[in-house]
């Protein structure tokens, strides 16, 4: 199964009926991951933002339309600075007329050196509050609710956040938590939903598929995903801390389970160790570090492990292998689904040579995924 990036709306807006396509392949999750930010055009202006509400609402409309229960998630910053409360009421409309299943919010934060870290800041005590208020709007929706009984497919392919089940996604990358059979690790397996909660689902693997997969594998026995798994050279996930998977279905922000959440003595930094108070950071940066990041600065990070082989490469058609080697010292090991990766690993006597070469190998790889689902 393959799932498509984040995407901004003016990539796509052109593109509808191609996406529609794409996201209704068997074999590409049905997610679609588009920030907005704001509801308000006002602000998306001041933002710089090449979009208004309306092309964000025509992809959400056009898409949710044509493909089946596809999962919409979205971004928000609140406090922009000159955010009005009519802006802000804007986006709580967006929330409530489309009920996202996953939901980003942060609090604005100026990254330095940007034109909004010199504009007029919203109070703190008022980005809050509107914060909390989105937050809590969001926190009330029970997706999942009335799927009790519903049969899916998942892939099986990571750890619960509780450390005793392994987690499912189907086809709309939703999350489903199901017992934690050694078998069925790396494998599509049929459920039924047997309950449900905010942030996921549970199900129970379902007679028809247990009777198959006992033909297949022994119980006992683990499969071949498994046992690739458990090789001591392969960082797993930690079962005692939420995975990330869970944790991009929650909202962060002043809403991730900060203790002091409505506390009128709230500190003035509810970062709850994560880097999303700094909409434009990311994990390393300065801007993240100050901010109590659960990460490591670029001098304290460790050096990067060999990467992996390619699996485009391994599985992409003989000619594009060779459009691939074709390049200037194209390193094959790397991973070429990251244009900055990629563009490390390319010499060229010029920046701008570089950046075109590395746009050019991400190009690449982009027809090398859509070649092996067509």
């Amino acid at each position: 199964m393959v799932r498509l990036g984040m995407t901004n709306p003016p990539y796509i807006l052109e593109h509808l009926e191609e996406m529609a396509k794409i996201y209704k392949h068997p074999r590409m999750y049905s997610y679609l991951h588009c920030p907005i930010q704001s509801a308000s055009d006002r602000v998306l202006d001041a933002m710089r933002r090449e979009y208004t509400r309306g092309d964000f609402e025509k992809i959400v409309d056009f898409l949710r339309e044509r493909v089946p229960d596809i999962t919409v998630a979205t971004d928000l910053i609140v406090g922009f600075p000159n955010e009005e409360e009519e802006d802000f009421a804007e986006t709580v409309d967006l929330v409530n007329k489309y009920q996202f299943n996953v939901l980003f919010i942060n609090q604005f934060y100026p990254r330095p050196g940007t034109p909004a870290a010199r504009m007029k800041r919203v109070p703190t005590e008022i980005v809050k509050r509107r914060s909390r208020e989105v937050s809590a709007i969001f926190k009330s929706s029970r997706p999942y609710d009335g799927r009790l009984g519903k049969v899916y497919d998942i892939l099986v392919a990571e750890h619960a956040p509780d450390g005793t089940r392994f987690a499912g996604r189907n086809k709309s990358y939703e999350m489903i938590l199901v017992e934690a059979d050694p078998r069925i690790m790396g494998r599509m397996v049929t459920v039924k939903i047997i309950e449900t909660d905010k942030w996921h689902m549970v199900g129970e693997i379902t007679a028809e598929c247990r009777q198959k997969l006992d033909s297949e594998i022994p119980p006992g026995e683990q499969s071949d995903q498994v046992q690739r798994w458990s090789n001591p050279n392969i960082k797993k996930q930690d079962s005692t801390k939420p995975s990330a998977a869970l944790n991009a279905a929650k909202v962060w922000g002043d809403s991730c389970d900060d203790p002091h959440a409505g506390d009128p003595i709230d500190d003035e930094d509810d970062s709850c160790g994560t880097c999303s108070t700094d909409a434009g950071s990311s994990c390393g940066t300065d801007a993240c570090g100050s901010q109590n990041c659960d990460c490591k600065t670029p001098a304290e990070s460790s050096p990067a492990a060999p990467a992996a082989p390619s699996p485009i490469l391994a599985a992409a058609p003989d000619r594009m292998k060779q459009t691939f080697k074709n390049l200037p010292n194209f390193d094959s090991s790397a991973s070429t689904a990251t244009t900055a990766s990629a563009a490390a690993r390319i010499s060229s006597p010029s920046l701008s040579a570089g950046v075109i070469l590395g746009a050019l190998v991400a190009i690449l790889a982009s027809l090398a995924v859509l070649e092996l689902l067509s």
